[in-house]
């Protein structure tokens, strides 16, 4: 039996339902729709990029990268060799926050290099999720180019409640919270 998702996973409803609506396909590059990105940022943790064109009412999920502990201009080169029609790069909170070594933040060089760039609120990551919920009824994903980032999404799951009874959930943090995060 193949399993759309983990048992518990945060997305499972919300994959199965696009596996069995048809979403999670081949969803080619539209040239005529900007290709917008959502980033999880990070060094020794996964930098986590989703590609993605809105078009119409549909979120179209073309392409997906990951790495770890490579500078900021190893993503951008990658990016530019898409060929893609740019629109926004969408960073977290973070990615506002100036550095003590360059008194730059990843927005001001990514911007330096010709890049469109939003950084987005803090969000409560329930927040987050509860918005991806809402959202992924009008999402595709393309299922080859986007494989790595799917699997995170599969992937990701709430944490052991505490063993002091804690209420309060949080997802637990390993390889598949960096392309959730980026997608949220």
């Amino acid at each position: 039996v193949c399993r759309s998702a983990v048992e518990g996973a945060i997305y499972e409803a919300e994959i199965r339902d696009a596996e069995f609506e048809g979403r999670i396909c081949r969803v080619p590059y539209d040239r005529a729709a900007p290709v917008h990105t959502a980033w999880d940022l990070g060094f020794q943790d996964t930098v986590a990029i989703w590609m993605f064109q809105k078009v119409g009412f549909e979120y179209r999920i073309i392409d997906y990268l990951e790495n770890n502990q490579k500078a900021l201009n190893w993503y951008l080169k990658e990016l530019q060799a898409k060929k893609y029609l740019w629109g926004t790069d969408y960073l977290p909170w973070d990615g506002g926050s100036k550095q003590l070594g360059t008194g730059m933040s990843i927005q001001d060089l990514m911007r330096e290099a010709g890049r469109t760039v939003r950084v987005t609120k803090q969000l409560r990551v329930a927040d987050g999720i509860n918005a991806v919920r809402t959202i992924f009824p009008q999402i595709y994903i393309d299922a080859e180019r986007c494989a790595d980032g799917l699997q995170g999404l599969r992937y990701y799951r709430w944490a052991a409640v505490s063993s002091t009874g804690s209420e309060r959930r949080e997802p637990l943090h390993d390889a598949a919270s960096h392309p959730a995060d980026a997608f949220a």
